[in-house]
């Protein structure tokens, strides 16, 4: 059996389903013992499996990661609690090599401890991603990175929409930081559509027909920004971008 569907049946019958855990929990089973502690330093409950996706704006962390290839395996892999044994069996390398790449995953805070497996004499260490998706922020490019002020102001240019693209990943990531930190739920919106145009003419009219109905909510449901000697106006900054791209060709298809 699968060390996450065993994990599952185990978090099932203790009932710590995806929220919160006791201090320490201990179950017996076919001669092993499987213990699920919290790691919050301040004896609060934590989750035992992955967030949904965590953003990367440390450079040291990206170079962690990005170092060697089976490292971003070994990460998939422990998408619930199980022992390096477990994963070096199902990679296909030794136990030596993965657990070498585990404590520099670790180290980078990539993978948290969820726990031992004692069987018989031995007892393993159990660990578990932060995340199961990870996004890298621009910031890791340093200056490299592309800013909106290096980008072609051309509401038309490729460019200037991968860096507003750019920008808008750098502050949710550091937004979700902060709010995380202060204990509190990020409020965004997004949505997204797959759409098509028969002619140029269409496109060119979706295009001042979107804009103008933009400006016309945007005018209608909030307050200015910044007060008319250029300081902050009270209220709770937000920021949207809205961006229409061609979709690019799958093999075999051809767009026209």
């Amino acid at each position: 059996m699968e060390a996450g569907s065993r994990f599952r049946r185990l978090q099932a019958g203790l009932g710590l389903h995806r929220g919160r855990c006791q201090t320490q929990t201990t179950i017996d089973k076919n001669s092993c013992t499987y213990k699920f502690i919290c790691m919050y330093e301040d004896d609060d409950a934590t989750n035992l499996l992955p967030d949904p996706v965590e953003a990367v704006a440390d450079t040291h962390r990206a170079a962690v990661l990005l170092a060697h290839p089976l490292r971003r395996d070994i990460l998939a892999a422990f998408d619930a609690p199980q022992g390096i044994a477990a994963v070096a069996d199902r990679l296909g390398h030794s136990r030596q090599k993965v657990h070498y790449h585990v404590k520099q995953l670790a180290d980078a805070d990539f993978l948290r401890r969820a726990g031992t497996l004692r069987k018989r004499a031995l007892t393993e260490q159990w660990w578990v991603a932060t995340a199961r998706s990870y996004v890298l922020a621009p910031e890791v490019l340093g200056p490299l990175a592309l800013h909106t002020d290096l980008a072609p102001h051309d509401a038309m240019s490729a460019a200037h929409l991968l860096a507003l693209a750019a920008r808008t990943q750098a502050e949710v990531a550091r937004a979700a930081d902060q709010a995380e930190e202060q204990g509190i739920r990020l409020r965004t919106l997004a949505m997204h559509s797959e759409l098509r145009f028969a002619s140029a003419e269409q496109r060119a009219a979706f295009a001042a027909a979107l804009t103008e109905a933009v400006a016309e909510v945007v005018a209608r449901h909030t307050e200015p920004a910044r007060k008319p000697d250029g300081t902050p106006a009270p209220g709770w900054p937000y920021r949207m971008t809205l961006g229409v791209y061609p979709l690019p060709a799958k093999p075999g298809e051809s767009h026209e």
